[in-house]
């Protein structure tokens, strides 16, 4: 079990990496990764979730029973190198707390994103509706959206193009 684990968290140092984001965090069967951190790119969420989709196939491939949960979500966090532990940042934030939540709330072998970053993700990624779900005891419940594969779009300029130039 501990040479599948390792497996695994080896892919998904590659995968993370290959999309310009990095693994913050592998303890037990838990990986945290991080987009926009040190560096931010205007499409960190796209990023995120190449690399979530990618990881899953890989997973998939390896011919075992794991199926990965995993959930994204973008905004404003607070990083902190860390100099000492397992952990490459120290982030507090909700961003953080709802991509985990999400992470949580996920089937099996799927990958769930928030409603806002759904949004920006729209043109380039194909979603489904999910059941609605409470994040935390005091917010509104939200229905997050489960992504079903790539759109084939690449660039915004293709994304804008579809929906047609002004």
């Amino acid at each position: 079990v501990e040479k599948l684990v390792g497996l695994v968290r080896n892919a998904a140092v590659d995968c993370v990496r290959r999309h310009g984001g990095l693994v913050n965090q592998a303890l037990g069967e838990e990986i945290v990764t991080l987009f926009g951190v040190p560096t931010a790119h205007e499409d960190d969420d796209l990023r995120a979730v190449r690399a979530a989709m990618e990881l899953h196939a890989r997973v998939r491939d390896m011919g075992t029973s794991i199926q990965l949960q995993s959930g994204v979500h973008g905004g404003a966090v607070v990083a902190q190198r860390v100099v000492e532990g397992p952990r490459r940042y120290g982030v507090t934030g909700a961003a953080a707390q709802v991509a985990a939540r999400l992470a949580e709330l996920a089937p099996h072998g799927a990958i769930l994103v928030s409603p806002e970053c759904r949004r920006l993700l729209a043109p380039f990624v194909h979603t489904e509706a999910h059941e609605i779900v409470l994040l935390q005891s005091d917010t509104a419940a939200i229905t997050p959206w489960r992504v079903i594969g790539e759109s084939g779009l690449q660039t915004r300029l293709e994304a804008a193009v579809r929906k047609g130039l002004t």
